[in-house]
């Protein structure tokens, strides 16, 4: 799951690129003798920086000092480093830039092209008409209405999202 709020439960920020990427798939760094392979730590860190395009100095350097695009890619990398079949985006590019947006959305792509399921909570519309193909709306708790691409409409959808609270 890529947390909502990256700072609070997503990262670790005086910790590098590299255990911040890796944290989530430790267990699998471990040598024989039961110590973190840091060879295999620092590569899969430098892969997912480099396919996320997120800037740095180093994977050594601080996640504190990036920006908060960065700091997000840091965060993706480090579910995406488990090489899980389902993921849960929960609020994915707020707070980012344009730039690290666009990246986000094309990673979501990729991924869904590799048959990986892509769960996003968003409350951006836009974001939700560019990245789904279905969209299931939820009010007060409850699921509303479930829409597939050709059947959405923005007024549609803000209506249902109120409906569990008109009484």
């Amino acid at each position: 799951m890529v947390t909502e709020d990256r700072k609070q439960n997503g990262l670790l920020l005086s910790q590098s690129i590299t255990h911040n990427s890796t944290l989530s798939s430790v267990q699998k760094r471990f040598s024989r003798f039961g110590l973190v392979d840091s060879r295999s730590e620092c590569r899969a860190a430098q892969q997912w920086t480099n396919d996320l395009e997120t800037r740095c100095e180093s994977i050594d350097q601080s996640v504190e000092t990036l920006s908060g695009g960065n700091q997000q890619k840091v965060v993706v990398a480090k579910w995406l480093v488990c090489d899980a079949e389902v993921f849960l985006f929960d609020e994915p590019t707020r707070g980012i830039d344009v730039a690290a947006r666009r990246r986000i959305y094309r990673l979501l792509e990729s991924l869904a092209a590799e048959g990986k399921a892509c769960v996003i909570v968003s409350s951006d519309l836009e974001e939700l008409f560019e990245t789904c193909d279905a969209i299931a709306v939820m009010s007060d708790g409850k699921l509303v209405r479930t829409y597939q691409r050709d059947e959405w409409s923005y007024d549609q959808i803000m209506q249902d999202s109120f409906s569990g609270f008109v009484k």
